[in-house]
């Protein structure tokens, strides 16, 4: 694998699971952990790096919009789910994105976002 060696170095956010992710699967590659995925993929563009391994929806997003010269060329399901995290007495915030997820994929809305960014 062209990424597995010592000659390739994979650009990932600092702290991400995507350094976690590349440090596991790569262990001959040199990992280099920066600020964020924007920073990644400037210095894939200026050949800083191999390649670039970050979230698809992050990869999908800046790759279509301001990293045009860049594309996702594998993407690997890990398993890996999100969630969004808020205080524990706050129930109005929690029934408030209850509901504006729910209207969103009543709508279509997240069926076409993840479309137009390639997700699904």
């Amino acid at each position: 694998d062209k990424l597995n060696n010592a000659d390739a170095t994979l650009l990932v956010q600092s702290g991400s699971t995507a350094e976690s992710f590349a440090k596991e699967n790569f262990p001959k590659a040199d990992v280099k952990a920066v600020k964020d995925a924007t920073e990644c993929f400037s210095m894939l563009q200026s050949d800083k790096g191999t390649a670039v391994v970050t979230n698809r929806s992050v990869a999908a997003q800046l790759t279509a919009d301001q990293f045009k010269t860049c594309h996702v060329v594998k993407m690997i399901s890990t398993g890996e789910e999100y969630s969004i995290a808020i205080n524990k007495g706050n129930t109005k915030l929690k029934g408030d994105i209850n509901k504006a997820i729910k209207e969103l994929t009543d709508d279509g809305t997240i069926d076409k976002l993840m479309a137009e960014y390639k997700i699904k």
